[in-house]
């Protein structure tokens, strides 16, 4: 699963739009570390949200072009045939090919901005190490719920 995510996700665009200052400044080896363990945080949120649902459909709504490097598709998640959520997903293009780098859920909620809050109190003083062993937590506690 986690390669799942690091081929369709732009995470390194995704922690810095998360973590801003504390990204570009840090060295290359925990952010390295960092990207690892964001990918499997991501995964085993999919895992999590995703297992117990017996029926799970996509609906591709549109793909809507925002700038050269922008899109935008827009699709509905169909579970267990009655449930709808609608989801925005903007992909950004990166080496030729097309990532993911935020989520809108119901087309406003953002997984970025909201990771930001989460995250915040973990990268003061440009230090990834608090965000690190916070995801470390986090990614063991995921799937034991």
């Amino acid at each position: 699963m986690q390669k799942i995510i690091s081929d369709t996700y732009d995470v390194e665009r995704m922690l810095f739009l998360i973590i801003g200052e504390s990204w570009k400044v840090s060295e290359d080896k925990p952010r390295a570390n960092l990207k690892k363990v964001f990918e499997e945080y991501i995964a085993n949120n999919y895992i999590r949200r995703f297992s117990s649902i017996k029926k799970l459909e996509f609906d591709k709504l549109n793909i809507k072009k925002v700038s050269n490097n922008y899109l935008m598709a827009k699709t509905k998640l169909i579970i267990n045939s009655n449930d709808e959520v609608a989801l925005s997903y903007l992909l950004n293009q990166t080496n030729k090919n097309w990532k993911i780098f935020d989520v809108l859920i119901d087309g406003s909620i953002s997984e970025i901005a909201t990771k930001k809050s989460e995250f915040k109190s973990f990268t003061k003083e440009n230090d990834l190490r608090p965000l690190l062993e916070a995801l470390k937590k986090k990614n063991s506690m995921l799937l034991k719920n």
